[in-house]
């Protein structure tokens, strides 16, 4: 049995075309989105980030709370790299960092 493709030279040229236009599309609106979620990240704090990233995929958003269980890690190893984003979360939550809460 002989398997022909259903595309002329001049179908697939068009077609070529156009998933070419789909993916500059699809490749622009990644770079959107990622310099979105960039100038997010750098507002918000990792618990709200972890929320945002569960309501965009459908998830329940997180009870409030400053440290929730779910988002816990039991490990005996220490990681030196957890102590400053704890840090600053603790110290964010005491009270807004300079020029954070005001229009300027």
């Amino acid at each position: 049995m002989e398997v022909t493709l259903p595309w002329t030279g001049e179908t697939a040229a068009s077609r070529i075309a156009e998933l070419e236009a789909q993916v500059l599309g699809l490749e622009a609106a990644l770079a959107r989105r990622s310099q979105e979620l960039r100038l997010l990240q750098s507002y918000l704090c990792r618990r709200d980030l972890v929320t945002l990233s569960r309501l965009s995929t459908g998830l329940a958003a997180l009870v409030r709370g400053t440290y929730e269980p779910d988002l816990w890690h039991e490990t005996t190893t220490f990681t030196p790299a957890e102590v400053d984003a704890t840090l600053e979360d603790l110290w964010r939550s005491l009270r807004p960092l300079a020029g954070e809460g005001r229009d300027v």
